[in-house]
């Protein structure tokens, strides 16, 4: 099986906050996720860290253990405001 992207947010007492992006043909990105990317650092596993309009840090990151058939996704809050990431 090939997962070739997914669709992740945050839900808020604002409402959804998307946390990613797809580009369709040719100029459309939607949701809005990409605008949130604050920062990215490839070692020692790919992460990406986002600002949510609240001020709060998210990171998310990406790790795969070589020579086996899995992938590890995981969301962590570093700077909020009390909430929790479920």
């Amino acid at each position: 099986m090939l997962v070739n992207g997914l669709e992740a947010w945050v839900e808020t007492p604002g409402g959804a906050v998307a946390l990613s992006s797809q580009r369709y043909a040719p100029d459309v990105v939607h949701p809005d996720g990409a605008d949130r990317i604050e920062s990215f650092a490839a070692e020692p596993w790919p992460r990406w860290t986002f600002r949510m309009p609240d001020g709060s840090l998210i990171e998310h990151g990406v790790l795969v253990a070589p020579g086996r058939a899995a992938t590890a996704l995981y969301w962590r809050l570093h700077e909020g405001r009390g909430g929790t990431l479920a």
